[in-house]
C-alpha cells in the first residue's frame, strides 16, 4: 500500500521561530485534543490513515492512498475549524523544538495553582499546558508542565521564585514524552 503525507500544522506562531521556519510552514498552537478531534473525523468516515508528531508544532498524517489524503486536504470543513493550514510533506522538514514534561519539585502549597505553574514553564520555553493532576491537586509534592523549548535547550535543573518577600527554589527535570492522538 502507498502512502501519502501530508502534514498538518496548527495555529498560532511561535516567535523564536518566525525566521527559521516562515518559508516553510505555518506554526500554531500545539493543541492535541484538536488532533484527536480531527482524526476522529477522518475515522468516521472511514479514512485509513496514522497521525505522529514530528516535534515542534508539526504533525504527519499517513494516508492510505492518494484518494483519501486528497479528500482529506481538499475537505476544509474537516480541519479548517482547529488548523490554519495543512502542507504537503517535505522531508526537508526539521523540527527546532522539542515537547517535553518539566517535573517541578519544592513548590508550596500555597502557590499550587495554574498560573504559578505558568509562570514556572515560562523560565523553561512556551507553556503547552500544565498536566491535569497537578491543576487538581491529587499530589501536591510534585507537578508537571507540558512545554514546547528550542530542540537543543536543556531545562534548568533549579529556578529561583520571589514572590513578594518570599524567595524560594524549585527544582526542576525533564521527563520524557510519548504522544498518542487516538
Amino acid at each position: 500500500m502507498a502512502w501519502w503525507y501530508t502534514a498538518g500544522l496548527l495555529e498560532r506562531r511561535w516567535p523564536l521561530l518566525d525566521g527559521i521556519v516562515e518559508d516553510l510552514l505555518y506554526q500554531g498552537n500545539m493543541d492535541f485534543t484538536s488532533v484527536s478531534n480531527v482524526n476522529n473525523r477522518l475515522r468516521t468516515r472511514g479514512l485509513s490513515f496514522s497521525s505522529i508528531y514530528l516535534g515542534d508544532k508539526s504533525i504527519l498524517w499517513k494516508f492510505g492512498s492518494e484518494f483519501e489524503r486528497d479528500y482529506f486536504v481538499n475537505s476544509r470543513f474537516l480541519w479548517d475549524d482547529r488548523f490554519d493550514s495543512i502542507r504537503k510533506w517535505a522531508d526537508t522538514l526539521n523540527p527546532q523544538a522539542r515537547l517535553v514534561w518539566i517535573e517541578c519539585v519544592g513548590v508550596p502549597t500555597r502557590f499550587w495553582n495554574k498560573v504559578f505553574f505558568n509562570k514556572v514553564g515560562r523560565h523553561v520555553g512556551e507553556v503547552v499546558m500544565v498536566e491535569e493532576g497537578t491543576l487538581f491537586k491529587k499530589r501536591l509534592d510534585r507537578g508537571w508542565i507540558l512545554v514546547l523549548i528550542p530542540r537543543n535547550h536543556l531545562c534548568p535543573d533549579l529556578i529561583k521564585v520571589k514572590v513578594g518577600s518570599e524567595c524560594f527554589s524549585v527544582k526542576t527535570s525533564e521527563l520524557s514524552l510519548s504522544v498518542d492522538f487516538s
